[in-house]
């Protein structure tokens, strides 16, 4: 078992998370950088469009890597984290440049989510691999209030659950379009595990 370090400005606590089996090995969540190997990038289809695939791979991981957090008030700004990360995976221009547009969408909203219901008198953290420092969110996460964490996974589910939708009803023109946004659909919708458990 392995540790996920979660530090704050003069706060830090190592946090006992679950390993994830990707293929052979183990690791504990997925940084901006990092792209364990083994994990689905959409069923298996490889895009060549630039960005859907490492937009996908950094989806595809989320849930696991914000479920290793073992503080789940922090889950939902976890997602908005690193759905901004798949968005900037994306190109600003071209065809996919609407679906980076989706997912800039649900990351504000998510971060609007937590900010509705954030616990102002606990830290801002980061999470990261404690044995792979330079594997961690590209910001500080925002906890929620215990008790208001069922509805802010709530509202988080209806956010992913939109997105899934706009991101399949804009996968209409070329092929090889349509393939790539149901492709980012279906690894934003995998995600939704994580806000039922």
């Amino acid at each position: 078992m392995r540790a996920f370090g979660i530090c704050g400005l003069a706060f830090c606590a190592a946090l006992s998370a679950t390993s994830v089996h990707a293929g052979k090995e183990a690791v504990d969540g997925v940084g901006p950088i990092f792209i364990p190997p083994g994990i689905p990038d959409g069923g298996g289809v490889t895009i060549d469009t630039p960005g859907v695939a490492a937009a996908t791979r950094i989806l595809d991981a989320t849930s696991q890597f914000c479920a290793a957090l073992k503080d789940d008030t922090y889950v939902v700004d976890c997602l908005a984290e690193r759905m901004r990360a798949a968005a900037n995976a994306m190109p600003r221009t071209g065809e996919m440049a609407q679906a980076r547009s989706y997912l800039q969408q649900a990351a504000d909203d998510l971060e609007a989510t937590v900010q509705t219901y954030r616990d102002t008198a606990r830290p801002r953290v980061n999470a990261r691999m404690a044995n792979r420092p330079e594997m961690s969110t590209q910001r500080p996460l925002a906890p929620v209030r215990p008790e208001a964490l069922e509805a802010a996974k709530s509202r988080a589910l209806t956010i992913l659950e939109e997105t899934e939708t706009v991101l399949l009803r804009a996968a209409d023109q070329s092929a090889e379009r349509a393939l790539a946004f149901q492709q980012v659909a279906a690894a934003v919708g995998s995600n939704k595990v994580l806000l039922r458990s």
